[in-house]
Order: C-alpha cells, then structure tokens, then sequence
C-alpha cells in the first residue's frame, strides 16, 4: 500500500506565546508515523488528518495537473492559522498520519490505499474525525471506501443519506 508520511518540515510557523489564546495549528499537531502509532496516544480525542496525493483523475480527464501537491499545500496553509475552542486548549488533539498516493497511472490502487488509510484513521481509538486533505475529486470516492471500510459503516438494514 503506498502510504508515505511527510516531512514535519510542513507544520512550522512563529510562536507568539504559550498558552490557547497563542494555539496555532503547527503548534498543535502531532505527527504520527501511522495509523496505529502507539506513541501518539490514540486513545485520547483527537482529529485525524491524512493527505491523498494523487492527480491521475485530473489527468484522465485531461485537466490541470498538480493535485498532488494539494496536501502538502494545506498544511502549509493551515500551519500558521489560529486555533479555537477543544483544539487549542488541548482536550482535542490534532494528529497528522501521513499521505496514501497514486503510484504513476494506478489511480484505483492509490484510491485502496487511501481507502484504508482513512478506515484506519476512522477507526482508532478516541478518533472524532477524519479529515483528508487532497486536491483532486479523487478523495471523495476513496473518502467513501474509508467510511464503509471502517466501523463506522453501515450495518445490514440500515441506510444512509435520504
């Protein structure tokens, strides 16, 4: 599966004080080697944050590419950005578990291995969302696998949506 974490190098900005009223996003997030990475403490609340590298979609539909830097390009801008509320008080953690991607024109391998990046972030203990990060339309079907994938699925009888 081709999952490759990222460089901490990405979540770096100034530093205007200790304390929530200073939290920004780079100060707050923890990068973790995966999705079950011990050292991050799962158990505690926290948002997850994955990227989905990839713009074989965008390139099969014969538009711009540069998708794949999409990620990478959100958390740069997210880095410096104040933070709020459970967030930047602490209660709520923010752990960043890397990026799935397509490996040259395997657009369906890099959406399976989006897939269960997602079902994992999902899926581990104290997780209250999974955010992916992308820049291609490629995230949603692979964001949907995630969630049927995960625990979070549906159940035989049940519906979602209308």
């Amino acid at each position: 599966m081709p999952i490759s974490s990222h460089s901490d190098t990405a979540w770096t900005g100034r530093h205007d004080g200790d304390g929530p009223e200073h939290a920004r996003w780079h100060q707050a997030v923890q990068v973790v080697a995966g999705p079950r990475d011990a050292a991050a403490d799962p158990a505690s609340d926290h948002v997850a944050l994955l990227g989905f590298r990839s713009e074989e979609g965008v390139r099969r539909n014969r538009g711009r590419v540069g998708a794949a830097d999409g990620p990478a390009a959100l958390r740069r801008a997210l880095a410096p950005l104040a933070l709020h509320g459970p967030l930047a008080e602490g209660t709520v953690g923010l752990h960043d578990l890397g990026d799935a991607e397509t490996v040259g024109e395997d657009l369906e391998a890099g959406q399976a291995a989006a897939a269960a990046l997602t079902s994992a972030a999902l899926d581990r203990a104290g997780s209250r969302l999974a955010v992916v990060l992308g820049g291609g339309h490629g995230t949603a079907w692979s964001s949907y696998l995630g969630l049927v994938g995960s625990g979070l699925g549906p159940r035989a009888g049940q519906r979602w949506g209308c």
